[in-house]
């Protein structure tokens, strides 16, 4: 029975993951109040990684891809040893279906995180669509280990948004 329900889960994260990803996050938010859509272009003068890191997820919102990219990729040059970016920067990475490059980001996070279940989550998503059914099952076993709950909460958002019972 477990092993069944596991199975669903993964499934159901994968299927859904073309439709509804979790959405990016960003350490401290009320920096987010203070940060415009378009006010920070995330160029090469940029110095505050959370900063960034929060405009690439108000860019990601608003579908602008690229600029969210660059964002992303700004904090990391900043800090490379924050996971929430790499799980930010790998969502945006699956969502364009550039899953090789998402698996690196994700695995990084889980990397500097061991505990991050966002993060194992996405990384069991991106390894399942990439045909590593077995690694997938590990790391969705990981993540529910680590707290069930949020597990189950997302299995269930997944179900709701393919309207299934």
């Amino acid at each position: 029975m477990r092993k069944a329900s596991l199975c669903l889960g993964i499934f159901l994260l994968s299927l859904i993951s073309h439709v509804v990803l979790s959405a990016p996050a960003f350490a401290d938010s009320s920096l987010s109040r203070t940060i415009s859509n378009r006010s920070m272009t995330c160029d090469a003068t940029a110095i505050d990684w959370k900063a960034a890191n929060i405009a690439g997820f108000h860019h990601y919102k608003a579908g602008d891809y690229d600029l969210a990219m660059r964002c992303y990729k700004r904090s990391i040059e900043i800090n490379p040893h924050f996971a929430i970016v790499h799980n930010n920067l790998g969502v945006l990475l699956l969502k364009t279906s550039k899953l090789k490059l998402a698996e690196k980001h994700f695995r990084k996070a889980c990397t500097l995180d061991p505990s991050y279940v966002k993060a194992i989550l996405n990384l069991a998503v991106t390894n399942y669509r990439l045909g590593k059914k077995a690694k997938a099952k590990k790391l969705f076993s990981k993540a529910e280990s680590l707290d069930r709950n949020y597990v189950a909460q997302r299995v269930t958002n997944y179900k709701r948004a393919l309207w299934l019972p």
